[in-house]
């Protein structure tokens, strides 16, 4: 009697949410060894009930999501594919629902695995469309055009891009999100050499910093990319200052020796070689050895 009272203390739900919980725990803590472990338990006891359920299902995505952040991306894979295929039976294609074809879509893209977590995303679009445009919305948008960005697909990629940046500006207004896509549609212009609408959202993204007073990294990375159009357009100039604030920040926030510190440096360093000021590109090339 008291063996088959262990028994079924081992199987019962309220166990297995207790070891999901301490799992979370750990996680939390970044000890995956022993979140994965208590995962599994939680795991092995939900399966065996006869019927599909949630907490099940939020197990295999917390699970999931534990491989995805150690990169073992095919078992992560199953655990979400997992976790759909219940929510699909449960007939859950809600919100969170999306949030696991979000995750599957990153997990496809750190594998350049690119139209499979294009179909991901679209099929999360459809969910949040429903729920009206949000800034979660505006998310996916620019997760896809991201995606199509990279497969060097920049129509498509232009239009979802855009779509977000309108979302952005109607529901959160000027802030360093709508900031970060503006720039980005800026970069998108600027690799298809549309110089004058790629100036135009590098300035709309810087200006919104300044308003901010965020001076960060984007910041920097803004500063260099208008300062390269300006150069590569014989704008030295306007070019100068923006690449002496691009180098000031990046010096400060990442170090003198980051490499992302030397690309602007070596940037300064051309124009001041186009401009015929040898001595100075000579003494800046020094600071960096």
């Amino acid at each position: 009697m008291r063996a088959r009272k262990e028994r079924l203390l081992k199987e019962d739900p309220a166990t297995s949410c207790l070891l999901h919980n301490l799992g979370w725990l750990y996680y939390k803590q970044k000890d995956y060894k022993k979140a994965e472990a208590l995962y599994k338990r939680a795991l092995t006891i939900g399966e065996k009930r006869p019927e599909v359920s949630a907490p099940t299902a939020l197990t295999l995505h917390n699970l999931g999501t534990l491989y995805q952040e150690q990169k073992r991306y095919k078992e992560a894979e199953e655990c979400y594919k997992r976790e759909l295929a219940i929510k699909e039976r449960l007939e859950e294609e809600d919100l969170d629902f999306a949030d696991t074809l979000h995750n599957l879509a990153d997990l496809y893209d750190a594998q350049e695995r690119y139209e499979e977590g294009v179909g991901c995303l679209k099929r999360a679009l459809k969910i949040k469309e429903k729920q009206g445009e949000d800034p979660e919305l505006a998310r996916t948008l620019h997760d896809l055009a991201d995606l199509y960005y990279v497969q060097r697909k920049y129509e498509e990629a232009e239009a979802y891009l855009k779509r977000a940046i309108a979302i952005r500006e109607k529901e959160c207004g000027e802030d360093l999100q709508t900031g970060s896509y503006l720039h980005q549609l800026g970069w998108l212009y600027y690799v298809q050499g549309r110089y004058e609408e790629a100036e135009r959202y590098f300035r709309r993204a810087l200006t919104i910093r300044e308003v901010l007073l965020e001076e960060d990294v984007q910041m920097a990375t803004i500063l260099n990319n208008l300062a390269c159009l300006c150069y590569e357009h014989w704008r030295y100039e306007e070019a100068e200052p923006l690449y002496k604030r691009a180098l000031g920040l990046r010096e400060k926030l990442l170090g003198a020796h980051h490499i992302n510190t030397q690309r602007v440096r070596n940037n300064y360093i051309n124009l001041l070689h186009a401009t015929d000021r040898h001595r100075e590109a000579s003494q800046l090339e020094k600071q960096s050895q």
